[in-house]
């Protein structure tokens, strides 16, 4: 899930471990105490299991009290990767949870990670997520992402380049459109970045290089329980990766033969959280929403490291809360909430307050011209107030005006993005799509937004054609994260009567431009806007790059400006051609 393809997630941490140290070095194999009739705690038989060495590569589980890891079959190995590639900068706002924004926990100088746990030891007011909402069975639909990466490369990039790098991420994702109950999966997902050739078996994803393990499958767990979730990533040197999935009285393993990117040489970096699925998804949680998250590690056999707690992210993916500035505290080990583990713990929740409304920064002036009005924005966090409204209002080919509104909805997440045309005596415009109606200006089409915080859009009015008297404008509101185009509404542009209505945007360099008028028609007896135009048959000469209302080289029988015939004898029986194109 890192940007641009897709990746696996991390999962919870240690608020289940007892004060004792959980991340032990690793123990001899399992041994089967179920005989000994010895009763162990939850406490003490997930520490058992965890500093157990791996019973071999392969899939396995183990449900309290039974000491003894069951080997299930484990699934293949994806054939391409299932999320986005990695983000080096995301595009969400200060605010945002993923997409290249989030805490993460750091190493601190020449301290090397070899277990890292992610957990929710709080959740308030969850009902739901999804990363796909509304669509059957994505109530409980997400991912939950433990990404790892490393300040320097590891042995795996000798001879592939000085930029080469790597990311891992330890991920549970659930299957597509499922019920709560249904299978999900677990499963590590391998990248390399800045590589000049891929070591194998990662195979080349267009600047990337990706592979993945063989995956795992586990319970669907609805979002009410993440308070019951826990995920460990575990990367030793040369040896192996370890996944554990701990989820109410059952662990899951998935355990590697070799550590393929060789991460356990140079870990000093990870990130955790719930994430939306597939490509550049969100994870949309219901409003109300708050959750803490933590993040445990151990540097090699040291407990008495301090980890630090820092900004930024490597996934793609994202969700609909907000961080709860300044939440991000560390601490060591013993530690007051009993952690058996250094750790890291942050909070986010939905952006709920009414009084707080969103604010729109832009990033750039308005990009305009006869053909076309463009419009890029940033929704941000404001303090109070919603009366706001913004508008960017453009001169039109046909002197009129087209314009772009932006107001707030009735709720906070939402808004009503509009454009209009309009604004001309001789000039009928006619709403062409349902979210259009007419006014005393012209017409206006509006729909209501889902904007989301941090999240930038473009809103662009548009031209059929280059040339403006083809009629028909379209206005549309893009969202620059996913590249998702929305259509807010089709305006025609038609003539009133006898009037025959044009101008010109630029003329394309090297094409053929010249404008006749028919004299076996009456005059006209109406002009707007026009020069003097001699009433016969006349081949017009215009440079190349020449705009409509901006002085020509005037020559015989020639004229500039946007001109309007009007003849109440002989309605639209004038033929105007420009570049050889007729419009009536």
């Amino acid at each position: 899930m890192l940007s641009g393809h897709r990746s696996y997630l991390l999962v919870g941490l240690l608020h289940f471990l007892c004060a004792t140290a959980v991340f032990a070095d690793p123990q001899p194999a399992l041994v089967d105490q179920d005989s000994t009739g010895i009763a162990l705690t939850r406490e003490a038989w997930r520490k058992t299991i965890t500093e157990a060495a791996p019973p071999g590569p392969g899939c396995f589980q183990v449900t309290y009290p039974g000491i003894v890891a069951k080997q299930v079959p484990c699934g293949p190995s994806p054939v391409r990767p299932r999320f986005s590639p990695p983000t080096t900068s995301g595009k969400g706002g200060q605010k945002i949870v993923g997409d290249g924004k989030g805490y993460v926990l750091v190493a601190p100088q020449r301290q090397i990670l070899s277990r890292v746990a992610g957990s929710f030891p709080s959740i308030k007011g969850v009902t739901s997520v999804s990363t796909f909402a509304g669509l059957p069975g994505e109530r409980h639909s997400y991912t939950l992402q433990l990404n790892a990466k490393t300040s320097v490369p590891t042995s795996i990039c000798q001879g592939l380049g000085e930029h080469c790098n790597v990311i891992q991420q330890f991920v549970y994702t659930t299957s597509d459109y499922s019920a709560p109950g249904d299978d999900a999966e677990i499963g590590i997902s391998y990248w390399v970045l800045g590589a000049d050739s891929c070591p194998k078996p990662l195979e080349r994803y267009g600047s990337f290089c990706a592979a993945g393990s063989p995956t795992m499958k586990v319970p669907r767990i609805p979002a009410t329980d993440l308070d019951k979730v826990e995920l460990w990533g575990l990367a030793y040197p040369g040896v192996y990766d370890r996944l554990f999935l701990f989820y109410k009285d059952t662990i899951y393993m998935l355990n590697t033969d070799t550590s393929m990117l060789r991460l356990g040489e140079a870990w000093n970096w990870a990130e955790f959280n719930i994430f939306g699925k597939d490509a550049g998804g969100e994870a949309i949680f219901n409003p109300g929403s708050a959750l803490d998250v933590r993040l445990a590690a151990v540097f090699g056999g040291n407990y008495k490291v301090v980890p630090q707690c820092a900004n930024g992210s490597v996934t793609a993916e994202y969700n609909n809360l907000v961080l709860v500035d300044g939440s991000c505290k560390t601490w060591g080990y013993p530690n007051p909430a009993g952690v058996g583990a250094p750790y890291i713990q942050f909070s986010e929740a939905s952006d709920d307050n009414p009084n707080v409304w969103p604010k729109l920064t832009f990033f750039n002036p308005a990009v305009s011209g006869f053909d076309k009005l463009q419009w890029t924005l940033q929704i941000q966090q404001t303090g109070s107030g919603r009366q706001w409204r913004w508008s960017q209002q453009n001169t039109s080919s046909w002197n009129g005006f087209m314009r772009l509104d932006v107001l707030p909805g009735d709720r906070k997440s939402d808004g009503t993005v509009a454009f209009s045309l309009g604004d001309d005596p001789v000039v009928v415009f006619s709403g062409k799509s349902p979210s259009c109606a007419k006014n005393n200006a012209g017409v206006t089409c509006s729909i209501s937004y889902p904007w989301v915080l941090g999240r930038s859009y473009t809103l662009t009015i548009k031209s059929a054609a280059q040339d403006p008297t083809q009629p028909v404008w379209t206005g549309t509101v893009t969202d620059d994260l996913t590249g998702i185009s929305t259509t807010i509404g089709t305006i025609a542009i038609t003539s009133v009567g006898s009037a025959i209505f044009t101008n010109w945007a630029l003329i394309p360099p090297n094409s053929a431009v010249y404008a006749t008028l028919d004299s076996s028609q009456s005059p006209p007896s109406r002009f707007s806007e026009c020069s003097e135009l001699p009433f016969v048959d006349a081949v017009v000469s215009m440079p190349v790059g020449y705009y409509a209302n901006q002085p020509a080289p005037m020559t015989e029988n020639s004229f500039v400006g946007n001109c309007v015939w009007y003849d109440p004898v002989a309605p639209g029986q004038y033929d105007l051609r420009i570049g050889g194109a007729g419009h009536e």
